[in-house]
């Protein structure tokens, strides 16, 4: 998908905007605190613990409404 920046007037892709980034860092820092969770769980509270976080995952990097700014 791709936004329209209106500072150079262009197409720039979504994953190059500074709010898609952040919610990247968020989702990574999500899955690095919920891994020492996923080592004491027993495996079929894994599985649900895991597509839990999947659909966490997903529902943060959703494709939203997003602006692009330069001010990084």
């Amino acid at each position: 998908m791709k936004v329209f920046d209106q500072n150079t007037q262009q197409w720039v892709s979504l994953r190059k905007t500074r709010e898609y980034q952040l919610k990247k860092k968020i989702v990574r820092d999500l899955w690095l605190y919920a891994s020492p969770i996923m080592l004491l769980l027993a495996f079929n509270w894994l599985l649900v613990f895991v597509l839990f976080l999947t659909f966490i995952s997903f529902s943060i990097l959703d494709e939203s409404v997003y602006s692009y700014d330069r001010h990084e």
